[in-house]
């Protein structure tokens, strides 16, 4: 009969732990496997998944890209035969060349009125990632008056219309890529979403990129892609939220900070279903009976605003008004409801007075239902539709 030695016994004993953590450790590892990787510094080797096999140059000339892009341009990729996956893992390096124009809250501020310029980025037959205003604009610190600072607005990363931050919010380059004049900027964007399917079809464009007036003919205005990495995740291998990081995003989806939102918003799409069933249990979704109640409710009032009588047309007014002090989400819901020019100009009217059409006036609870009903949209699984119709929408 052989004994061990308490040295063997010891060594047995931290061998199993580390067998132990081995296996755990496992468990809460993301396994991805890329499906698609590319850099673009080699022209000829463009993958024929690409709709466009345009290969150029930074205007400094030290960094290879897809494109260069202007108005309206697109670019798409189609990836195949993608293995067996729940999530896809997304990471694009944009670049933004020349003085787009984002959000201009004052656009006599600047003398000129032009459309804000967007670059979009789609999944076929799924959400859209990525449709926000960029400002590229770049002003000398001597003509940074209030009232220009607020025409250089833009809406990333915001998940809501009406977010606006500062112009290159988010960039993780500024003036680095060589533009003479109009600024430029690189923008790192990472989207983690539900996907199942054997095909993935990404689709990137630019709107509203083009010339105001006879300077701006002579300077660039484009965008490129600096690099593109497409990955599948299993949903078993995300690691789940801790209860504290849970609690964390629900009081930042009530942030008055776009960004904050943003940031939370997303941290709920990457877990897919898994937050749908989170956003179930967190929010207070109307019943049936209730949110007929309540579409009723706002029927009669919508209906009022058409009145003859001037007296019920004032009291309907009045209503929707203390509904714009209670909550204001409904109010918004109104708005899109109105069939007809006069209740839609009422309803505008009482919404700008209300100041709704930015977020952050609205009250915690209805910023947060808004951003958790725009995280269903991304999500875009039954289930997340389900929760969505649970919610009126």
């Amino acid at each position: 009969m052989k004994f061990c030695s308490p040295a063997s016994k010891l060594f047995a004993r931290l061998a199993m732990i580390a067998l132990v953590g081995l296996v755990l450790g496992a468990t809460t590892t993301t396994r991805a496997e890329k499906v698609y990787q590319s850099d673009f510094s080699e022209a000829d080797k463009v993958s024929d998944a690409w709709s466009v096999q345009k290969v150029g140059a930074t205007p400094n000339g030290k960094r290879k890209c897809l494109g260069p892009f202007e108005n309206s341009e697109k670019a798409e990729l189609k990836l195949k035969a993608l293995p067996r996956h729940e999530l896809i893992s997304l990471e694009v390096e944009l670049f933004v060349v020349g003085p787009w124009s984002g959000d201009d809250e004052n656009a006599e501020a600047v003398q000129e009125v032009q459309q804000p310029s967007l670059w979009s980025l789609r999944v076929d037959n799924g959400p859209v990632l990525f449709d926000a205003t960029l400002d590229n604009r770049v002003l000398l610190p001597s003509t940074l008056t209030d009232e220009l600072r607020s025409a250089h607005m833009q809406s990333y990363p915001c998940l809501l219309a009406g977010e606006r931050l500062p112009g290159q919010c988010g960039a993780a380059e500024r003036g680095t890529l060589g533009a003479t004049f109009g600024g430029d900027s690189v923008y790192r964007l990472k989207f983690v979403f539900p996907h199942q399917s054997e095909t993935l079809g990404l689709e990137f464009s630019g709107e509203n990129i083009f010339e105001i007036t006879a300077l701006d003919k002579t300077l660039p205005r484009n965008w490129a892609l600096g690099a593109v990495k497409v990955e599948t995740l299993r949903a078993a291998d995300q690691p789940q939220l801790k209860p504290q990081e849970v609690e964390q995003i629900w009081k930042d989806l009530a942030a008055r900070d776009p960004e904050t939102g943003y940031k939370a918003g997303w941290k709920l799409v990457a877990q897919g279903d898994r937050a749908v069933e989170l956003l179930s249990k967190k929010s207070v979704a109307q019943k049936p009976e209730d949110r007929k109640a309540a579409e009723q409710r706002l029927n009669k009032m919508l209906a009022d605003l058409n009145s003859d009588r001037y007296s019920v047309r004032q009291q309907a007014s009045k209503q929707l008004t203390d509904m714009a002090h209670d909550s204001g989400l409904e109010l918004l819901r109104a708005l899109a409801m109105a069939r007809t020019a006069e209740a839609r100009g009422r309803l505008r009217q009482i919404v700008e007075q209300a100041e709704l059409l930015d977020p952050s006036r609205l009250n915690e609870q209805s910023r947060r239902q808004l951003r958790v009903e725009r995280v269903l949209e991304l999500i875009h699984t039954p289930s997340a539709a389900d929760l969505l119709k649970q919610f009126g929408q």
